[in-house]
């Protein structure tokens, strides 16, 4: 799992959270649910951690950016593979 990949957890209690891990050690997880939120999961309250099949891209990201900008995030995230 890339750092920037969505994942989809699932709790055993049945809370779902998506966003992207930022730290994890053998005990426990921390996503990044937005910019400025996160949620420490412990990994044995972890019923479940699948790919997400929604992008993170901002929805309407596209129509804010210049051709340029577009561009060039294009070619910065074919870089990052």
């Amino acid at each position: 799992m890339r750092s920037y990949e969505p994942l989809v957890v699932t709790t055993a209690d049945g809370l779902v959270y998506n966003g992207i891990i930022r730290n994890e050690s053998p005990t426990e997880i921390t996503l990044a649910l937005a910019a400025d939120k996160f949620v420490t999961i412990p990994r044995d309250a972890i019923e479940s951690m699948v790919p997400s099949r929604t992008s993170i891209m901002p929805a309407g990201l596209d129509k804010q950016l210049s051709d340029q900008e577009l561009a060039d995030l294009l070619a910065f995230l074919e870089a990052s593979k």
